[in-house]
C-alpha cells in the first residue's frame, strides 16, 4: 500500500470516528449543554486512570505512558479553559487567556493523536476481554497484565473520546455515510435489472373474447 492510500485510508477512519462523536456532541449541546462539562467528565477519570497505571507494570511502560499522560494533560487544560468560557470555535477568545502560540498546542496535537489513542484503547480492552473469556471460558489463570490492560485501555479510549467530541463537526453529518452510498447504490442497480427484466420476461396478451347479438330474449336464454 502506497504512503498516499494509506494516509487516505487513516483519514477516512478518522472522519467516521469523528462522524459518531458529532451525533453524540450534536444531542449534547441541542439539550443546552456545555460540550466542556461532557469532555471533562470523561478526560478527568481518565486521566486519574493513567496516573494509577505504573503499579501494575515496571519502568519500561513509563515512556508510553508519559506521552499518553502529556497529551491527556493538554486536552484537560483546553477544558478547562472551555469551561471558564474562554473558548468560541476552538480559538482562545479573550485577552485574559495566553495560549501558547496562535492557538492552544491541544487543538494541533489532538487531531494527530486521537486516533491512535482510540484504536489503542480498544485493541487493549480487546486483549484483556480475551484474557477473561479464558479465565472462565477454559480455566485458564488470569494474567497479571490484564488489570493494566483494562486500565490503560479504558485511559486512552477516555482521553481521545474528550478529543474527538470537542471538535465535533455538523458537517459531516450531512454527508452519506458509505453505507447509505452503498445502499443508495444497490436500490439503483435493482431497479435497473427490474427495467431490463421486462424485456427478457414474455408478456401477456390480451385474448379477444368473441360478442354475440341477441336480437330476442329467448336467444339469451340458449
Amino acid at each position: 500500500m502506497s504512503l498516499e492510500k494509506y494516509l487516505a485510508s487513516v483519514k477516512w477512519l478518522d472522519e467516521q470516528a469523528l462522524r459518531q462523536y458529532t451525533k453524540v456532541a450534536k444531542k449534547w449541546e441541542d439539550k443546552g449543554r456545555n460540550i466542556y462539562v461532557l469532555s471533562s467528565a470523561i478526560s478527568f477519570p481518565s486521566i486519574m486512570l493513567l496516573c494509577n497505571i505504573p503499579q501494575f507494570k515496571p519502568t519500561e511502560h513509563y515512556t508510553v505512558l508519559f506521552g499518553s499522560g502529556v497529551f491527556g494533560g493538554l486536552d484537560m487544560g483546553q477544558n478547562i479553559i472551555g469551561l471558564m468560557g474562554l473558548i468560541k470555535d476552538e480559538i482562545v477568545d479573550s485577552d485574559d487567556a495566553q495560549p501558547i502560540g496562535p492557538r492552544l498546542i491541544s487543538t494541533q496535537t489532538n487531531p494527530i493523536v486521537r486516533l491512535p489513542m482510540l484504536l489503542t484503547g480498544i485493541i487493549l480492552l480487546g486483549r484483556s476481554g480475551y484474557d477473561v473469556y479464558n479465565y472462565f471460558a477454559n480455566g485458564e489463570p488470569m494474567p497479571n497484565e490484564t488489570p493494566f490492560l483494562v486500565q490503560t485501555g479504558l485511559a486512552h479510549i477516555g482521553i481521545a473520546s474528550s478529543m474527538y467530541l470537542k471538535a465535533r463537526n455538523p458537517k459531516l453529518l450531512q454527508k452519506e455515510t458509505l453505507r447509505e452510498k452503498t445502499y443508495k447504490l444497490a436500490k439503483a442497480k435493482i431497479e435497473e435489472f427490474k427495467e431490463k427484466a421486462k424485456d427478457w420476461l414474455p408478456q401477456p396478451q390480451p385474448v379477444p373474447i368473441p360478442i354475440r347479438n341477441y336480437k330476442k330474449l329467448e336467444d339469451c336464454l340458449d
